[in-house]
């Protein structure tokens, strides 16, 4: 995972695969949570690596209920069933959550 590279910024560290061949534009992210940060930047460098994508995130700050989050970036929601295989005891796969519905709940706020 040498070509994995991550860096903070605000309330985030960004994780980029500078090998990824998935050059469309991201439509959403798959959502995952934790209460182990390093659990979810392991799980977005292996993500990213097994299925070509280019960019996560993981939040640098827990929520009020102590889990942080995880968000990989796609162009469609084509791995919904695979990425559900993630959850466990640890991590817990949240949904698919495209752009549009993302800016529909910043509206609300």
């Amino acid at each position: 995972m040498n070509n994995i590279e991550q860096f903070p910024f605000l309330k985030w560290t960004y994780i980029e695969n500078k090998t990824s061949k998935n050059l469309k534009k991201s439509k959403g992210k798959y959502l995952f949570f934790s209460k182990d940060r390093n659990r979810l930047i392991n799980l977005a460098k292996e993500i990213l690596v097994r299925y070509d994508l280019s960019h996560a995130k993981v939040s640098l700050f827990a929520s009020s209920q102590n889990f942080f989050s995880l968000c990989i970036y796609d162009s469609e929601p084509k791995l919904i069933n695979e990425l559900r295989l993630y959850d466990s005891k640890k991590i817990k796969y949240g949904y698919w959550k495209s752009n549009t519905r993302t800016l529909i709940d910043q509206l609300k706020e």
